[in-house]
Protein backbone atom coordinates (compact mmCIF):
# COMPACT_ATOMS: atom_id res chain seq x y z
CA UNK A 1 0.00 0.00 0.00
CA UNK A 2 1.48 3.38 -0.95
CA UNK A 3 1.91 6.22 1.53
CA UNK A 4 -0.65 8.30 -0.41
CA UNK A 5 -3.31 5.71 0.39
CA UNK A 6 -2.51 5.64 4.11
CA UNK A 7 -3.71 8.20 6.61
CA UNK A 8 -1.17 10.23 8.55
CA UNK A 9 -2.20 8.38 11.72
CA UNK A 10 -1.52 4.98 10.11
CA UNK A 11 1.84 6.19 8.85
CA UNK A 12 2.52 7.56 12.32
CA UNK A 13 2.01 4.15 13.92
CA UNK A 14 4.55 2.57 11.58
CA UNK A 15 7.00 5.44 12.09
CA UNK A 16 6.55 5.12 15.88
CA UNK A 17 7.61 1.51 15.66
CA UNK A 18 10.62 2.25 13.47
CA UNK A 19 11.81 5.24 15.51
CA UNK A 20 11.49 3.36 18.81
CA UNK A 21 13.34 0.39 17.36
CA UNK A 22 16.13 2.70 16.16
CA UNK A 23 16.26 4.38 19.58
CA UNK A 24 16.58 0.99 21.30
CA UNK A 25 19.28 -0.28 18.92
CA UNK A 26 21.38 2.90 19.07
CA UNK A 27 21.12 2.92 22.88
CA UNK A 28 22.28 -0.68 23.01
CA UNK A 29 25.16 -0.06 20.59
CA UNK A 30 26.24 3.00 22.61
CA UNK A 31 26.49 0.77 25.69
CA UNK A 32 28.82 -1.61 23.79
CA UNK A 33 31.04 1.03 22.19
CA UNK A 34 34.48 1.26 23.82
CA UNK A 35 35.45 4.52 22.11
CA UNK A 36 33.91 7.30 24.27
CA UNK A 37 33.54 9.71 21.36
CA UNK A 38 31.65 7.14 19.28
CA UNK A 39 29.55 6.14 22.31
CA UNK A 40 28.51 9.78 22.82
CA UNK A 41 27.66 10.10 19.13
CA UNK A 42 25.45 7.00 19.35
CA UNK A 43 23.75 8.28 22.52
CA UNK A 44 23.01 11.58 20.77
CA UNK A 45 21.53 9.75 17.76
CA UNK A 46 19.49 7.54 20.11
CA UNK A 47 18.07 10.58 21.90
CA UNK A 48 17.11 12.17 18.58
CA UNK A 49 15.37 8.95 17.55
CA UNK A 50 13.44 9.05 20.83
CA UNK A 51 12.36 12.63 20.00
CA UNK A 52 11.21 11.45 16.57
CA UNK A 53 9.17 8.75 18.31
CA UNK A 54 7.55 11.42 20.50
CA UNK A 55 6.63 13.45 17.40
CA UNK A 56 4.85 10.45 15.86
CA UNK A 57 3.32 9.55 19.20
CA UNK A 58 1.49 12.91 19.21
CA UNK A 59 0.00 12.12 15.83
CA UNK A 60 -0.86 8.44 16.26
CA UNK A 61 -1.14 8.04 20.06
CA UNK A 62 1.06 4.94 19.96
CA UNK A 63 2.91 3.31 22.83
CA UNK A 64 6.56 2.19 22.76
CA UNK A 65 6.61 -1.28 21.18
CA UNK A 66 8.65 -4.18 22.53
CA UNK A 67 11.91 -4.48 20.63
CA UNK A 68 13.66 -7.84 20.35
CA UNK A 69 17.42 -7.25 20.29
CA UNK A 70 18.47 -10.93 20.00
CA UNK A 71 19.48 -10.64 16.34
CA UNK A 72 21.27 -7.31 16.89
CA UNK A 73 23.14 -8.71 19.91
CA UNK A 74 24.24 -11.78 17.93
CA UNK A 75 25.45 -9.76 14.93
CA UNK A 76 27.23 -7.24 17.19
CA UNK A 77 28.95 -10.06 19.07
CA UNK A 78 30.03 -11.97 15.94
CA UNK A 79 30.80 -9.13 13.53
CA UNK A 80 31.12 -6.08 15.75
CA UNK A 81 29.24 -2.85 16.43
CA UNK A 82 30.44 -1.30 13.18
CA UNK A 83 28.73 -4.02 11.15
CA UNK A 84 25.40 -3.26 12.84
CA UNK A 85 26.00 0.46 12.23
CA UNK A 86 26.42 -0.21 8.51
CA UNK A 87 23.01 -1.88 8.56
CA UNK A 88 21.59 1.08 10.46
CA UNK A 89 23.04 3.40 7.82
CA UNK A 90 20.76 1.74 5.24
CA UNK A 91 17.83 2.19 7.61
CA UNK A 92 18.61 5.91 7.88
CA UNK A 93 18.69 6.24 4.08
CA UNK A 94 15.24 4.65 3.91
CA UNK A 95 13.96 6.94 6.67
CA UNK A 96 15.16 10.02 4.78
CA UNK A 97 13.29 8.95 1.63
CA UNK A 98 10.17 8.16 3.63
CA UNK A 99 10.21 11.51 5.44
CA UNK A 100 10.57 13.36 2.15
CA UNK A 101 7.39 11.69 0.88
CA UNK A 102 5.47 12.23 4.13
CA UNK A 103 6.42 15.91 4.22
CA UNK A 104 4.33 16.46 1.11
CA UNK A 105 1.25 15.03 2.86
CA UNK A 106 1.35 17.34 5.88
CA UNK A 107 -0.62 20.56 5.56
CA UNK A 108 -0.28 21.86 9.15
CA UNK A 109 2.60 24.37 9.13
CA UNK A 110 3.86 23.55 12.67
CA UNK A 111 3.88 19.78 12.03
CA UNK A 112 5.58 20.35 8.71
CA UNK A 113 8.30 22.42 10.41
CA UNK A 114 8.88 19.71 13.03
CA UNK A 115 9.04 17.08 10.30
CA UNK A 116 11.63 19.13 8.40
CA UNK A 117 13.78 19.19 11.55
CA UNK A 118 13.42 15.42 11.87
CA UNK A 119 14.35 15.00 8.20
CA UNK A 120 17.49 17.08 8.75
CA UNK A 121 18.42 15.00 11.80
CA UNK A 122 17.90 11.75 9.86
CA UNK A 123 20.21 13.03 7.10
CA UNK A 124 22.74 13.96 9.81
CA UNK A 125 22.49 10.41 11.21
CA UNK A 126 23.21 9.00 7.77
CA UNK A 127 26.29 11.24 7.39
CA UNK A 128 27.48 10.40 10.92
CA UNK A 129 27.18 6.67 10.32
CA UNK A 130 28.96 6.90 6.98
CA UNK A 131 31.92 8.64 8.65
CA UNK A 132 32.29 6.09 11.48
CA UNK A 133 35.73 4.60 11.97
CA UNK A 134 36.04 1.25 10.24
CA UNK A 135 36.16 -1.90 12.32
CA UNK A 136 38.77 -4.35 10.91
CA UNK A 137 36.13 -7.11 10.87
CA UNK A 138 33.98 -5.02 8.52
CA UNK A 139 36.94 -3.72 6.53
CA UNK A 140 38.23 -7.21 5.68
CA UNK A 141 34.87 -8.89 5.18
CA UNK A 142 35.06 -8.09 1.46
CA UNK A 143 38.42 -9.82 1.22
CA UNK A 144 36.99 -12.89 2.93
CA UNK A 145 34.15 -13.00 0.38
CA UNK A 146 36.62 -12.69 -2.51
CA UNK A 147 38.79 -15.47 -1.05
CA UNK A 148 35.80 -17.75 -0.69
CA UNK A 149 34.73 -17.03 -4.26
CA UNK A 150 38.24 -17.91 -5.51
CA UNK A 151 38.16 -21.15 -3.53
CA UNK A 152 34.80 -22.13 -5.01
CA UNK A 153 36.08 -21.45 -8.54
CA UNK A 154 39.24 -23.48 -7.93
CA UNK A 155 37.47 -26.48 -6.42
CA UNK A 156 34.84 -26.40 -9.18
CA UNK A 157 37.62 -26.38 -11.77
CA UNK A 158 39.31 -29.41 -10.20
CA UNK A 159 35.98 -31.22 -10.02
CA UNK A 160 35.11 -30.47 -13.65
CA UNK A 161 38.60 -31.46 -14.82
CA UNK A 162 38.50 -34.83 -13.09
CA UNK A 163 34.97 -35.47 -14.23
CA UNK A 164 35.97 -34.74 -17.83
CA UNK A 165 39.16 -36.84 -17.63
CA UNK A 166 37.73 -39.86 -15.79
CA UNK A 167 33.99 -39.62 -16.50
CA UNK A 168 33.49 -41.11 -13.03
CA UNK A 169 31.53 -39.19 -10.43
CA UNK A 170 33.16 -40.95 -7.47
CA UNK A 171 36.70 -40.14 -8.63
CA UNK A 172 35.66 -36.60 -9.31
CA UNK A 173 34.17 -36.27 -5.83
CA UNK A 174 37.32 -37.63 -4.17
CA UNK A 175 39.47 -35.22 -6.17
CA UNK A 176 37.22 -32.36 -5.10
CA UNK A 177 37.72 -33.11 -1.41
CA UNK A 178 41.45 -33.83 -1.81
CA UNK A 179 42.15 -30.62 -3.72
CA UNK A 180 41.35 -28.50 -0.69
CA UNK A 181 42.98 -30.82 1.84
CA UNK A 182 46.24 -31.19 -0.07
CA UNK A 183 46.58 -27.49 -0.86
CA UNK A 184 46.63 -26.41 2.77
CA UNK A 185 49.88 -28.13 3.80
CA UNK A 186 51.54 -27.26 0.47
CA UNK A 187 50.62 -23.59 0.78
CA UNK A 188 51.81 -23.55 4.38
CA UNK A 189 55.12 -25.18 3.45
CA UNK A 190 55.72 -22.86 0.50
CA UNK A 191 55.18 -19.84 2.73
CA UNK A 192 58.06 -21.01 4.97
CA UNK A 193 60.63 -21.21 2.15
CA UNK A 194 63.04 -18.27 1.91
CA UNK A 195 62.55 -16.13 -1.18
Amino acid sequence: MSSAQLSLEEIGKEMCREEWESYTIYSYLASLEKNKENAEKLKRIAEQERKHFEFWRKISRCEPPKVDLKKVKLIAKLLGVQFVLKKMELSEKNAVECYKKIKEMIKDEQLRKELEEILEEEMEHERALMSEVEDPRVKYLGYVALGLADAVVEVTGVHAGFLGATAKHRASGISWSDSGLLRLPLNDRSSLRPS
